[in-house]
């Protein structure tokens, strides 16, 4: 699949119907239209012939980086040479991120999703600290007005400290990520 807004090129094919192959030597005899989402327009660049002789009838076409700032791509056309239909070609573009994976607007790494803020402005790894220490974390002052829960293996660290109604609700909390 092509890269959304990065210049790339596509190939098509022109078919002779008389002859049941690829009609060569017919760029200058194309009249191409790129419809972008669903907008037609003519294309910047003009047609090249790819191989007469190993690929008679392939032609190609260079996009630049705006006519492919698109979901899909549809290049249609005509040819003013008798009997000579061109096949369209259909192109569908991918979001992809802008930047190297691990930086901003790239692709997230293994080590870097876990800095990544998710909720509360805390990020994956103090978020997933906390929740451990809430369910598997040892608990002290329970049936009291105020809750300690202790980080998993270890007892030095205070992770959650809660004050709560006799009913057990939650009135404040104090969060300790790492």
């Amino acid at each position: 699949m092509a890269t959304r807004g990065v210049a790339t090129t596509i190939t098509y094919k022109a078919w002779n119907t008389s002859t049941q192959q690829g009609q060569t030597g017919d760029a200058g005899n194309h009249t191409l239209v790129w419809i972008k989402d669903g907008t037609p327009s003519t294309p910047t660049n003009s047609p090249v012939e790819v191989d007469a002789v190993n690929a008679p009838g392939l032609y190609s076409l260079a996009l630049t980086a705006s006519e492919t700032d698109c979901l899909s791509g549809v290049l249609a056309g005509k040819s003013s040479t008798s009997n000579v239909e061109i096949i369209e070609r259909q192109v569908f573009f991918d979001h992809l991120p802008s930047a190297p994976p691990g930086t901003a607007n790239g692709i997230a790494t293994q080590s870097s999703v876990w800095t990544i803020t998710i909720d509360g402005g805390l990020t994956a790894k103090q978020l997933l600290a906390l929740i451990a220490a809430a369910n598997a974390g040892k608990i002290s002052g329970a049936g009291t007005g105020n809750i300690t829960i202790k980080s998993i293996n270890d007892d030095t660290t205070n992770r959650i400290l809660a004050t709560v109604d006799s009913s057990g609700n939650r009135l404040d909390i104090t969060l300790n990520p790492p």
